[in-house]
C-alpha cells in the first residue's frame, strides 16, 4: 500500500485551524470579556464547547480525506476543496471577530455564512458519498445552534 501524504497533511491542517480558533477564545482578555456578557439561558456549560468542536473537526477531517482520496478531480471536486478552505477561514475569522475584536454582529454574519458553506459542502458531496454528507451533520447542527446563541448574545448585549 502506497503512503499518501494527505493522511498527514489534512489532519494537520485541521489541527492548525482548531488551534487558531482556540488561541482566540482562550486569550485572557477575550475570556474575561466573554464571561462578562449576558448569555442566553440555553448557553451550554463551558466544557461542552471543546467536546463539540473536537467531534466537528474530526468529522470534517474524515470528510476531507474521503473527498481527497475518492472523488474525481473535476470542477465539483475543486469547488468542494474551495469550500473546505473557505470554511476553515470563516471558522477562524469568527473567533477573531467574536472573541478577539468583540464584534458580535460581524461574527453573527460570519456564522451565517459559515453555515451556508457547510450546508453547501454537505449538498455537493451527497450524490457522491452519503457517508461524507452525514459527516457534516454535526457541524450543520452546531452552526445553527451557534447562530442562535450568537444572535441572542448580540441582542442581550
Amino acid at each position: 500500500m502506497k503512503f499518501k501524504s494527505n493522511y498527514i497533511i489534512i489532519p494537520l491542517l485541521t489541527i492548525v485551524v482548531a488551534l487558531l480558533g482556540k488561541s482566540n477564545t482562550r486569550a485572557c482578555d477575550s475570556w474575561i470579556w466573554y464571561q462578562s456578557l449576558q448569555l442566553p439561558a440555553i448557553t451550554p456549560p463551558d466544557w461542552v464547547f471543546p467536546i463539540a468542536w473536537n467531534v466537528i473537526f474530526f468529522c470534517t477531517a474524515v470528510a476531507a480525506l474521503i473527498v481527497w482520496n475518492r472523488f474525481d478531480r473535476n470542477g465539483i471536486f475543486w469547488a468542494i476543496i474551495g469550500l473546505f478552505c473557505a470554511n476553515a477561514t470563516l471558522n477562524v475569522l469568527w473567533t477573531v471577530l467574536f472573541f478577539g475584536n468583540h464584534l458580535i454582529g460581524a461574527a453573527l454574519l460570519t456564522a451565517i455564512t459559515l453555515e451556508i458553506i457547510t450546508i453547501a459542502l454537505g449538498a455537493l458531496v451527497y450524490k457522491r458519498s452519503l457517508l461524507t454528507a452525514l459527516l457534516f451533520a454535526p457541524y450543520i447542527v452546531w452552526c445553527a445552534f451557534a447562530i442562535y446563541l450568537n444572535s441572542m448574545i448580540w441582542y442581550l448585549n
